[in-house]
């Protein structure tokens, strides 16, 4: 079976990603099955599911930091959305609630999201975004599951 270079780069984004979270001290638990969450944070006996979202330094400048078709059937508190973009090296974290809010709806339950843009001709981030960007981002997850784990 041969293996793509974009799915080896969506499993080795997943691995950054969980690398991220086990050495800020979170503990994880995997689905046994493709669920549409990739890792679960466990807190307090609450659980968190994550999608991990990839894109590829080997993808077009064009579409560097953009995610469409993005499926979010069933937004809530305790799902997250983690993006990353080997272009410009960025992690953008986001709660579901939060991304469907601000990303542009193609249909029920399917959104799109540009984090780059062109500025004279060359990418740049939208800085509308950076609250979610990085350092910012990661901080905004653990203050979200703090206020989070406390909710019935």
């Amino acid at each position: 079976m041969k293996i793509t270079r974009t799915a080896r780069f969506g499993r080795a984004t997943e691995h950054l990603v969980f690398s991220k979270l086990l050495l800020e001290g979170y503990k994880l638990g995997y689905p046994d099955s493709d669920v549409g969450e990739d890792c679960y944070i466990l807190r307090n006996e609450r659980y968190f599911g994550v999608q991990i979202k990839g894109r590829s330094i080997e993808s077009k400048i064009s579409i560097a930091g953009a995610f469409t078709q993005l499926k979010v059937d069933n937004p809530r508190e305790n799902y997250v959305f983690v993006f990353y973009c080997e272009h410009m090296q960025s992690f953008w974290i986001i709660p579901s609630l939060k991304l469907v809010e601000i990303s542009r709806k193609r249909s029920e339950g399917t959104y799109d999201i540009r984090f780059v843009g062109k500025k004279n001709g060359q990418p740049h981030i939208k800085e509308k975004f950076e609250e979610y960007r990085n350092q910012k981002g990661w901080d905004n997850l653990k203050s979200y599951l703090e206020r989070n784990e406390r909710k019935n």
